[in-house]
């Protein structure tokens, strides 16, 4: 006899994909100082596919993917200018997604996040 999955309670109303602008994986930490900025091009191409599979969520991992006016000393060779971050987020609005920064603020003694 087959076995049916049971229906859930009730539908996620959000539907949520998170785009990293920069890696922090504890096998790429090497290649830190290699990292080129995000390209804008494919995370408006990203942006455009999630709004065509029905996604309304686009989760945006920023850390020091965007120099930041208010700490510049989070800037790196790879950070992008904050006017591609804002160019991204407007682009995912008008396409139907809400834009959600994820910020970390795990005390990692691995990743190092609260450094």
């Amino acid at each position: 006899m087959a076995r049916t999955r049971p229906k859930p309670a009730r539908s996620l109303s959000l539907r949520g994909f998170l785009l990293h602008l920069t890696h922090y994986a504890p096998g790429w930490i090497q290649k830190k100082p290699q990292e080129l900025p995000f390209d804008p091009g494919v995370a408006g191409e990203i942006v455009d596919e999630l709004a065509r599979q029905g996604f309304n969520a686009l989760l945006l991992g920023v850390s020091d993917g965007v120099r930041y006016g208010s700490h510049p000393e989070l800037t790196r060779q790879y950070s992008a200018p904050m006017e591609q971050l804002e160019a991204l987020a407007a682009h995912a609005r008008s396409r139907g997604l809400e834009v959600i920064p994820k910020l970390n603020f795990s005390r990692s003694p691995i990743n190092f996040h609260n450094d």
